[in-house]
């Protein structure tokens, strides 16, 4: 039985598809972090799904907020390094910002 070339070429293209499909790396759903300070307090928030969430201030993991997507502190004068993990999938993502102490009200 003889095949046609466009055939082969077909087949081709569809083997390379369904190989790409499954080597494609799951995504995390991307997620929002935000951080305010106001009155000597530091609250950051997040969102998005995940199946587990941590965070972490000045490289120092803070289990006490583990699973929660918000972080309400108080701080002193300086400017502290947030990080936010969250997995979701099998799929672990880490945002991170860098928020100053404000002894000043809202805005």
């Amino acid at each position: 039985m003889r095949v046609s070339p466009v055939a082969l070429v077909g087949l081709s293209i569809a083997t390379l598809g369904a190989a790409l499909a499954v080597a494609a790396p799951a995504q995390a759903s991307p997620s929002y972090l935000s951080c305010e300070s106001w009155y000597n307090t530091i609250e950051c928030s997040a969102n998005g799904p995940a199946s587990s969430t941590s965070w972490t201030v000045n490289g120092s993991h803070w289990t006490a907020f583990d699973n929660k997507f918000v972080l309400h502190f108080s701080c002193g004068r300086g400017t502290y390094a947030i990080k936010f993990t969250k997995t979701e999938a099998g799929v672990t993502t880490t945002e991170g910002r860098s928020v100053g102490c404000s002894s000043l009200p809202p805005r």
